[in-house]
Formats: C-alpha cells, sequence, structure tokens
C-alpha cells in the first residue's frame, strides 16, 4: 500500500472519530459508530490502522488537546475565563453542534 494513501486514511479515520468525540462525548465513543460514519468496516479497515480502541483514543485526546490548545492561543487575555469556557464548548463538549 503506497504510505501517503495509508497515512490518508489514517487521518480521515482520526478525523471521524474527533467528530464522533465532539458530537457524543469521549464516553460514547465505539468503532462501530465511527467505522459506519466513513463507510466503512470496523474489523477490516479501523484495526488495520490503530491496534485497539484505546490507541486511537489516546489520539483522539491528543486532537481534542491541539486544538483546546490552539483556540487558547489565539484567544485575547482580558477574558481568559470566558474564552476558556467557550474554546471548550467548541472542542470538547458533546452537546456542541457546529452550524
Amino acid at each position: 500500500m503506497i504510505p501517503a494513501y495509508k497515512e490518508e486514511v489514517r487521518r480521515k479515520i482520526l478525523r471521524a472519530a474527533c467528530d464522533e468525540a465532539k458530537e457524543k462525548g469521549y464516553h460514547a465513543l465505539r468503532m462501530e459508530d465511527i467505522a459506519a460514519r466513513l463507510g466503512i468496516s470496523k474489523g477490516g479497515t479501523i484495526y488495520l490502522y490503530f491496534t485497539n480502541k484505546q490507541e486511537l483514543s489516546r489520539e483522539v485526546l491528543e486532537c481534542i488537546i491541539q486544538q483546546f490548545c490552539a483556540a487558547i492561543v489565539r484567544t485575547p487575555d482580558e477574558d481568559l475565563r470566558t474564552s476558556v469556557s467557550t474554546i471548550y464548548e467548541k472542542t470538547v463538549h458533546p452537546a456542541y453542534r457546529e452550524k
């Protein structure tokens, strides 16, 4: 398999997992839902790129933390408490829905 293609598929799986975590919450993250979102098989595809749910979950958390940190860097210091709450809602909280 071409390395660039493999990395692209891996990124798509991770992005779908991040979207699932945003929509349903991290604790509700399920491999079946991620596979269904992408229209792929759980066993035949996801596990070729991630050894297990823990490995994928760890990378999802890293993705969320990176998004959170990047948003904090872009936030003015004068109202950090409100800004952090808003950033949390837009990057982590399951109730947040992009429009």
